[in-house]
């Protein structure tokens, strides 16, 4: 949040689509809110099932996976993220 009025007009002078931008800011701050050290759903996961976090972080290890290939294929291919954007006019 910090970081993207910062960033904002580099990515411009460089070509990157504003929703493109917006869209990988996303991706990388869902894969922050469950990645330790700093995860706030892990937090939130442990105080519900009432596991540690110690227990619950390996578990998310294949979500972080998948994630992560998604975050690449919208990172390098913006016609993924542009596709529906274009078709409303965007």
């Amino acid at each position: 949040m910090i970081l993207v009025p910062v960033l904002f007009k580099p990515c411009m002078d460089f070509g990157i689509d504003p929703v493109h931008l917006g869209v990988m800011l996303v991706a990388n701050i869902s894969i922050g809110m469950f990645t330790p050290p700093f995860g706030l759903n892990l937090f939130i996961a442990s105080q519900v099932t009432g596991l540690s976090i110690v227990k619950i972080a390996p578990t998310v290890v294949p979500f972080f996976f998948v994630c992560l290939m998604a975050l690449l294929i919208i990172t390098y291919i913006p016609a993924v993220t542009l596709f529906i954007p274009s078709l409303c006019g965007f």
